[in-house]
């Protein structure tokens, strides 16, 4: 006998799952919505001026994760300036490393503001390439101590020629004088620049911040390029020079170079050889000393060392040349001004 079966209950139960696979599936489509707004509310919230760096300190470790800070012609500087003063000592400072200088420092009408903003924007790059040196000085050190002891590895012979070719020393053969040669000339190079010195020249270049090359291209030191590719005209250069002022992605990236260009160069031997002499002779370092070795800086060898030297003891500079470190309970991070 035929039965017939009730197909309404069935029907009814693959209605449902179709209305709950719908449903779920809007109900996850929204859910990501409104967390993706929500987010970006966030993001905003925390890319304004007012927050960022606060952001910073409270919640540590943004890495080396470029953030952005907003360009704000009227706050920006006024806010940085507070913040460094809460923040930073004559004696530890924050890792924040700025992508870029603030667009706007010509228009900030008390100029001690200006001089303290620019001058805490760049010492977390002097600080930190200071220890740079200094590590690979150190290693530099301890493989000519070994010298006179042992063997050398070959570790260290890499060392030496990883370190030779990083500073221009040439290895001509694999011979042990060629060797030992290198070590003693790289003693001369891996040394440090005071960050006096460092800090005067690039206001002297930049007017303290408000410098064409520094604001289009980060150029923090006037160095020079042929190439049209990275290279900004100068306004008044003579009909017939063709050099350009170098660019450069960030400020990192300029004082990386200045570093390179007076522990390499050969115009500025007279200053290596000079910080080479005062390390013998276990004295200071002296900014205002090295100073007069470096006339071949500027197209005014004669006045520009006593513009240094000025610059160097009228803003007290020498403050910054010790005893300075980045505080190691904060990650640093990286800011981009847009």
């Amino acid at each position: 006998m035929n039965k017939t079966i009730n197909t309404k209950p069935l029907n009814i139960i693959k209605l449902l799952r179709i209305l709950y696979g719908f449903c779920f599936k809007y109900f996850v489509i929204f859910l990501i919505i409104g967390l993706f707004l929500l987010s970006y509310s966030q993001l905003q919230h925390i890319f304004s001026n007012s927050y960022i760096l606060d952001v910073f300190i409270k919640k540590k470790g943004y890495s080396r994760k470029c953030l952005i800070l907003l360009e704000d012609k009227d706050n920006i500087v006024s806010y940085l300036n507070s913040f460094y003063k809460a923040n930073n000592s004559s004696s530890v400072i924050l890792p924040v490393f700025l992508n870029n200088m603030p667009k706007n420092f010509n228009m900030v009408v008390d100029i001690n503001k200006q001089k303290y903003v620019f001058i805490n924007i760049l010492l977390p790059f002097f600080v930190k390439m200071e220890k740079e040196l200094e590590l690979e000085r150190q290693k530099v050190v301890n493989i000519s101590l070994k010298l006179l002891e042992t063997p050398l590895s070959d570790e260290d012979y890499n060392d030496i020629r990883s370190l030779a070719y990083k500073y221009n020393v040439k290895i001509q053969n694999d011979e042990f004088w060629e060797y030992t040669q290198a070590l003693e000339e790289l003693l001369i190079r891996i040394d440090s620049i005071p960050i006096s010195l460092s800090l005067a020249m690039a206001a002297k270049e930049t007017g303290w911040g408000e410098s064409r090359f520094l604001i289009e291209g980060n150029s923090l030191f006037s160095e020079w390029t042929f190439s049209e590719n990275d290279g900004i005209v100068p306004l008044q250069r003579a009909k017939k020079a063709k050099h350009l002022v170098k660019k450069f992605s960030s400020l990192e990236d300029a004082i990386r170079a200045y570093y390179m260009n007076i522990n390499t160069h050969n115009a500025y031997k007279k200053f290596r050889d000079l910080r080479y002499k005062m390390r013998n002779d276990d004295a200071r370092i002296s900014s205002t000393r090295l100073a007069y070795t470096l006339q071949s800086y500027s197209a005014d060898p004669v006045n520009y060392p006593i513009a240094l030297v000025a610059l160097i003891n009228s803003n007290q500079l020498t403050q910054y040349d010790s005893f300075v470190s980045l505080n190691a309970d904060f990650n640093s991070t990286c800011l981009r001004i847009n």
